[in-house]
């Protein structure tokens, strides 16, 4: 038998519903391309490194099948690993840490992946990926919060 946490299983399934929201939506949104990098920030806040680390890898895979690495690759799968290791040393809640990686996550990976947005993009671009990045990590961690449970669930 294995035995996974429910907060897992739910994880899986909404990081499975953001790669596919990412990939048949994001491409033609250029404010929704991160879609799965706010999903990872959420479920790293209940998960543990082991899972979050899977989670991150399938999701990197997903994204990209071809075996060429690239910064953003690697920074979809650093940011939330990062996450993981230093919640217990943050001194906020949970909601507000968050609502931190969001902000921090579009701004350090637009800016690191997507210079250009800070050049050329304006203030109502920038902002507009900063809201949509907090709504939908927040939405996320609502949903696992539903599920975060200490014991675990049998398939």
């Amino acid at each position: 038998m294995i035995y996974m946490s429910k907060t897992f299983m739910a994880a899986v399934l909404l990081v499975a519903c953001a790669l596919l929201l990412q990939l048949k939506v994001g491409w033609g949104l250029w404010w929704a391309t991160d879609i799965v990098l706010v999903a990872l920030f959420a479920a790293a806040l209940f998960l543990n490194a082991t899972e979050v680390l899977f989670l991150a890898v399938a999701a990197a895979v997903f994204i990209n099948w071809k075996p060429v690495a690239s910064i953003e690759l690697l920074l979809l799968i650093a940011f939330p690993l990062a996450v993981c290791v230093l919640r217990a040393r943050w001194p906020f809640r949970p909601f507000a840490a968050v609502v931190i990686c969001a902000l921090a996550g579009a701004l350090i990976f637009r800016g690191s992946v997507e210079r250009e947005i800070f050049v050329m993009g304006g203030a109502a671009r920038i902002l507009s990926v900063i809201v949509f990045d907090i709504v939908a990590a927040s939405g996320v961690f609502g949903i696992l919060q539903i599920f975060h449970e200490e014991k675990t669930s049998r398939i």
